[in-house]
């Protein structure tokens, strides 16, 4: 009878160990994904910025060859 209460005690145990590391998994998780989010974000923005930044240039820049493929390799490079 002792081992039985035994091993339901470390069953109980078990389960709540499991349950506690569950939590911090999930945690974890959730936390790794919105830092992803986060820096696809802002990549997403500063790639956004150079864009425009690179159109503006386009704009207001003669259009001769030589400049053009200034611009063509800095398209290249993103």
């Amino acid at each position: 009878m002792i081992k039985r209460q035994e091993i339901l005690f470390s069953l109980k145990q078990l389960e709540k160990s499991v349950d506690h590391l569950e939590k911090n998994l999930k945690k974890k998780v959730n936390s790794e994904i919105q830092k992803s989010i986060s820096n696809f974000q802002d990549r997403k923005y500063l790639l956004h910025q150079k864009l425009t930044h690179m159109e503006e240039q386009l704009k207001s820049l003669n259009k001769t060859p030589a400049t053009l493929q200034k611009l063509e390799l800095q398209y290249k490079s993103l």
